[in-house]
């Protein structure tokens, strides 16, 4: 019985070509919109959700407002307000800072260069916050040595090939020098520690190579230098524990910069690509507008073409009267008729989700 069903399915399909060809693409397309803009609504929502208890994770941010100029703001601090929170809150269970170059840094591996944009110095508790997955060396050691560096597989693959990078020097030369006995010294050899996993796309932390700080021997003074260039991250034992350090944040700014006029307040990580958009972000973060905005025409485009749909098929369901009559003098009962009408709404529904399967296959490599 199913299998004249579908023959009867097909048979109505190809006398109906222009109609069912109509309702199909109709479909199809709509299906393939909804679901392409589906799959980029979830990946704005889940930014940064891959880390383990990331509700506990915050970056602290400045603004800096005074009466005789416009408020500043800024995804940056200065070195020491890590050091301090550190030093004073026990329910602090990590913490770390980020430093990016201004510019691009020049790595030099086997007589090749390669000039990088990807490259941020951290701390060595970088991996004590965020939970990056490791393909090869310890996340609890690989930040530790002085001259460290951790590389994802992209690098890996673009520097070494299929060769095992542990252990590989490669040189920096216009980020990360230090003064020795005999001047500045700008290109400075590092040790590859760890290999990460090709980051997620959904980070908002971008980034190819890290460099561990530990590479100079007083590392506050050194920070202290770069000024409020600094991301700093927080992961607390208790989210609901971020509120109790606000006041000691106000007591680090009047100790370090009591006349600058600055403010520190706590963002929550899972906040930062939608919310932020403050000046000096490490990467351009999204719209939470423009994500509301892009579910609204889902829903809309999914209510008109099934409208569209139920339109066409009432449309046909008068021409077939005649059909369904000559049948029930045939003796078809009710039965058989709603069996017959849903294999063909079902056909129709089939060639759809293939249409937009296959419309998604188009699309992607334009959209990612």
């Amino acid at each position: 019985m199913i299998l004249y069903f579908t023959k009867l399915a097909f048979r109505n399909f190809k006398k109906n070509w222009v109609f069912s060809t109509i309702n199909v693409m109709g479909l199809g397309i709509a299906l393939a919109s909804c679901i392409l803009i589906f799959e980029y609504v979830s990946n704005e929502w889940n930014y940064d959700k891959f880390h383990d208890d990331y509700e506990s994770i915050f970056r602290i941010k400045q603004t800096i407002e005074r009466p005789d100029m416009p408020k500043v703001e800024s995804a940056t601090t200065f070195s020491a307000v890590a050091s301090e929170l550190n030093a004073t809150y026990p329910s602090i269970e990590a913490i770390t800072r980020i430093h990016r170059p201004s510019e691009n840094v020049v790595v030099e591996y086997d007589d090749k260069l390669f000039r990088e944009d990807g490259l941020i110095g951290v701390d060595s508790t970088f991996f004590n916050v965020f939970n990056f997955k490791f393909k090869l060396g310890d996340p609890a050691t690989a930040l530790s040595y002085n001259n460290a560096v951790v590389i994802t597989e992209k690098i890996a693959k673009k520097y070494f090939g299929d060769a095992n990078p542990l252990g590989k020097e490669i040189l920096f030369d216009g980020a990360y020098g230090y003064y020795t006995k005999d001047g500045y010294e700008s290109r400075i050899a590092h040790v590859v520690r760890g290999v990460l996993h090709d980051l997620p796309p959904n980070t908002h932390l971008d980034f190819d190579i890290l460099v561990s700080l530990n590479l100079y021997n007083n590392l506050e003074q050194q920070l202290s230098n770069w000024g409020n260039d600094l991301y700093t991250y927080i992961k607390f034992d208790n989210p609901a524990e971020a509120s109790s350090i606000a006041e000691g944040l106000d007591e680090i700014v009047k100790k370090y910069r009591p006349n600058d006029d600055i403010q520190l307040e706590l963002q929550p990580m899972q906040d930062i690509h939608l919310t932020s958009n403050l000046p000096n972000e490490i990467t351009a973060n999204g719209s939470k507008r423009l994500v509301w905005i892009l579910t609204i025409v889902g829903l809309i485009i999914l209510i008109i073409a099934c409208t569209n749909y139920i339109n066409f098929s009432i449309a046909r369901a008068i021409d077939r009267y005649r059909e369904v009559g000559i049948r029930k003098v045939y003796w078809a009962n009710s039965t058989q008729l709603f069996y017959q009408l849903l294999m063909e709404t079902l056909m129709i529904n089939i060639f759809a989700l293939m249409a937009a399967c296959f419309l998604i296959y188009i699309a992607q490599p334009f959209i990612t």
